[in-house]
């Protein structure tokens, strides 16, 4: 009988881990929150291409708990930026992801890890359907535009010294990281949307001014 009751526990704890896979990469109660809201976002409509105007205002609609726990670092309806604190030590830095960016990309699918060799850009583009996060990690200076939608004002911030953001983009808002130091940029990329070359969902409109 304690056999049977240790082997169905496993079973419970083994189906709680897979749901749970995503949120435990990312931080926060992964078992509780994954499957949990991957079930609420079932069903919910699909930001189409569209007009700026036409996405919601009410910014807890879009980010769900992101408008309650980081809401400091709402900088458009379209675009968050974060400074995440650098835990490491003597080893080297360590940065990691705050509480509830698991639920920003419930579905994450797809990511990617580039580096921008100075006085180089990526980016200059805006995506039609998927969310975005971006994770930067820097030793020298650098800056991140965006706009809110086609015929909106360029926003830039600038970044010296050494640390860590994250960035959250909805769709249709372009945006761009600039190289303007003299070290590398370490930057990776997590959607909710796989990158096929047949269906691209990158389309340009330039926010770095002067840069490509």
């Amino acid at each position: 009988m304690k056999m049977e009751m240790k082997i169905e526990v496993a079973v419970h704890e083994l189906a709680g881990r897979v749901y749970s896979f995503h949120g435990s990469v990312f931080g926060g109660d992964a078992r509780r929150d994954t499957y949990e809201n991957r079930q609420a976002t079932r069903g919910r409509p699909v930001l189409e291409h569209s007009s700026p105007r036409s996405q919601p205002t009410d910014t807890s609609a879009v980010y769900g708990d992101l408008g309650v726990n980081l809401a400091s670092g709402m900088d458009s309806e379209l675009v968050r930026i974060v400074t995440i604190p650098d835990t490491g030590d003597q080893r080297g830095g360590s940065f990691a992801l705050p509480d509830g960016w698991n639920r920003f990309l419930p579905n994450l699918v797809d990511i990617h890890v580039t580096t921008i060799r100075p006085g180089q850009v990526r980016g200059n583009h805006y995506h039609a359907r998927h969310k975005e996060i971006l994770l930067v990690i820097y030793r020298d200076e650098w800056s991140f535009y965006w706009d809110s939608g086609a015929g909106t004002t360029i926003q830039e911030r600038v970044f010296t010294g050494t640390g860590g953001v994250l960035i959250a983009v909805m769709p249709l808002a372009s945006h761009a990281v600039f190289n303007s130091g003299k070290r590398d940029l370490f930057l990776a990329g997590l959607s909710d949307a796989r990158h096929d070359p047949n269906r691209p969902d990158a389309f340009p409109r330039p926010v770095a001014p002067g840069k490509r």
